[in-house]
């Protein structure tokens, strides 16, 4: 399957996403003291993510994102207050 959706999935040692839903969250929840945690490839592996919602999803936030990723990446998010 090719595209980007919205998985929240369980997985184990033997099978990936075998239970689970595909459908996208109501609200989403971002502990910033747990991302200060992540080291830069946890990071810059979520802003992939984000990135890939931004293209298919809102030209807005993909502006957003192309425009000041870098500066969120090295902040951890922490400088999100700026733009």
């Amino acid at each position: 399957k090719n595209g980007v959706d919205y998985c929240c999935g369980v997985t184990n040692e033997m099978y990936k996403n075998r239970v689970g839903s595909f459908y996208a969250p109501s609200a989403c929840l971002l502990d910033a003291s747990f991302v200060k945690t992540q080291d830069k490839r946890n990071i810059a592996n979520g802003f992939g993510e984000i990135l890939k919602l931004g293209l298919v999803r809102s030209t807005d936030l993909f502006d957003l994102l192309e425009a000041h990723g870098a500066c969120l990446i090295e902040s951890h998010f922490e400088d999100s207050a700026r733009i």
